[in-house]
C-alpha cells in the first residue's frame, strides 16, 4: 500500500532462516519499484551473505541464478534490481570472483544485459565460470562469450570467433 517493502517481523531472524529472502526482497522491489524498510535495508546491510554462513545456511548457486532470472521477468525497470544490488553490495554474494560492469544499459534482451554485466571478463575462463560456478545454462553461456569475442573483435582472431558461432 504505502509502495514499501518489509520483512515481517525481524529482518535479521527472517534472513537467519533463509538466507534467499535477501534476494527476494530485491526481486520485489524492482517488481513494484519500491523503497525496502529501513530496519530491513540495515539488516541487509549489516550481513548479506548468501554463502560462507554454514552448510545448512548457505544458500545454492543455482536458486541464486533462479532468482536472479525472476527478478529480470519480473522487473518493472532491470536496471532498479541491478542498482539495488550495487547498493547493498550484493554483486560478489551473486556472482563470487566476477569482474561485473556496473555501467548498465538499457535493454529488453536478457541476453544483452548478461553480455554486458560479464564483458570485462576474459573470456577464455568464463565459460567454466559461467556454467560450472554461476549455473548459468551453457547454451546462454556460449553466446554470452560468443558476442564479448564479436564485440571485442580483433582481425587476428576472425577464425577463432567463426569457430565459436558455429557453436552458437
Amino acid at each position: 500500500k504505502n509502495n514499501i517493502i518489509r520483512a515481517v517481523g525481524n529482518p535479521s531472524e527472517r534472513f537467519i532462516e533463509d538466507r534467499l529472502r535477501i534476494c527476494r526482497i530485491f526481486r520485489f522491489a524492482s517488481r513494484t519499484q519500491s523503497k525496502i524498510d529501513k530496519l530491513t535495508s540495515e539488516s541487509i546491510k549489516k550481513d548479506n551473505r548468501l554463502r560462507n554462513v554454514s552448510i545448512k545456511e548457505d544458500v545454492s548457486q543455482e536458486r541464486i541464478w533462479d532468482e536472479f532470472k525472476k527478478s529480470y521477468k519480473q522487473s518493472k525497470d532491470f536496471n532498479f534490481y541491478l542498482n539495488l544490488l550495487t547498493e547493498y553490495d550484493m554483486w560478489e554474494e551473486m556472482f563470487p570472483n566476477s569482474n561485473i560492469n556496473k555501467d548498465f544499459i538499457k535493454s529488453n534482451n536478457f541476453l544483452m544485459i548478461l553480455i554486458n554485466l560479464f564483458k570485462l571478463e576474459d573470456t577464455s575462463k568464463l565459460e567454466k565460470k559461467l556454467v560450472q560456478d554461476y549455473k548459468i545454462e551453457s547454451d546462454l553461456s556460449k553466446k554470452i562469450i560468443f558476442f564479448i569475442n564479436l564485440f571485442n573483435f580483433d582481425s587476428d582472431n576472425v577464425f577463432d570467433i567463426y569457430k565459436k558461432k558455429v557453436q552458437c
